[in-house]
């Protein structure tokens, strides 16, 4: 796809206007993570999770670009599910959080910067922050109500039309039954 947009984008007219095509690099590491995590068992520290970022950052630092940035996503995407969950909960519920809306308040910040400073620009500083605190903490909540949670569902449902299990891995839910009962 990504060699498709470099070698398309200036061969046919036209095609620049399907940007989105240099970006699905970056997001399909997210589904490949997600068939892997159901098959790898973690045995990484959670702990050395934040240094694997660092690496890959710098890594990026020393070539940026696009092509570049793929193979970093790649490596992102496939390196995660080594890692073992971190252990403290709180920790774990404020970065779910921040990850379920990061993608919401990455979209929608402009819009509220926007909406509160340029076309508010006339009402006293206070109102413009307050309409801004608002709306980074709304637009991002609507956006994953309306369009993300329905994307995901809809993503989660090609990755496991797309994931095999092997036929010595199904469960017999009679004997499973019988177990648990």
């Amino acid at each position: 796809m990504g060699a498709f947009y470099i070698t398309g984008v200036h061969s046919f007219p036209g095609v620049w206007r399907l940007n989105l095509l240099s970006f699905t690099p970056c997001f399909v590491p997210g589904v490949i993570a997600y068939i892997l995590c159901r098959r790898v068992q973690p045995r990484v520290s959670a702990f050395l999770w934040p240094a694997n970022l660092l690496i890959l950052v710098l890594v990026f630092l020393v070539r940026p670009g696009w092509p570049f940035a793929w193979i970093i996503a790649l490596a992102v995407g496939v390196s995660a599910v080594f890692f073992k969950e971190q252990p403290n909960g709180y920790v774990n519920a404020t970065t779910h959080n921040i990850a379920k809306y990061s993608y919401g308040i990455y979209l929608g910040h402009t819009f509220c910067i926007w909406a509160a400073f340029i076309f508010l620009n006339r009402f006293p500083g206070y109102v413009e922050g307050l309409v801004f605190a608002v709306l980074i903490m709304a637009v991002p909540i609507i956006s994953f109500t309306v369009i993300e949670r329905p994307g995901i569902r809809v993503g989660k449902h090609i990755a496991d039309l797309l994931t095999v299990t092997p036929v010595g891995d199904t469960l017999d839910t009679e004997r499973v039954r019988s177990v648990t009962a």
